[in-house]
């Protein structure tokens, strides 16, 4: 599936589906759900198989294009987001303090 391609029917779930927001398994499984269409396998092996060959598109280029359209387009952002984000302070405060004789523990 081409990148552009695959950006716009990433950005038309997230405005579909709430639950693709903050759920990037459920993200995954409606991408190669619309990918198996074209080319369905007859057998739970068959699906491995075409997994195990990059017939599909890789989560993680799924992920990574969830990420930057939901830092692009706030409305496509879940209600995990800010709660992720605000952490994210804590935690960079956090690891301010590590010394790293700490880091090695």
């Amino acid at each position: 599936m081409l990148s552009e391609n695959l950006t716009n029917i990433i950005m038309q779930l997230l405005r579909d589906y709430e639950i693709v927001k903050d759920d990037d398994q459920y993200l995954v499984a409606m991408v190669w759900r619309k990918e198996l269409e074209k080319t369905p396998p007859t057998t739970n092996y068959g699906l491995l198989g075409m997994i195990a060959r990059h017939e599909l598109t890789h989560f993680e280029s799924i992920r990574r294009i969830r990420q930057k359209l939901q830092e692009e387009y706030p409305e496509l952002r879940g209600k995990n987001y800010d709660k992720r984000h605000a952490h994210q302070e804590v935690v960079k405060e956090q690891l301010k303090g590590i010394t790293p004789q700490q880091k090695l523990l």
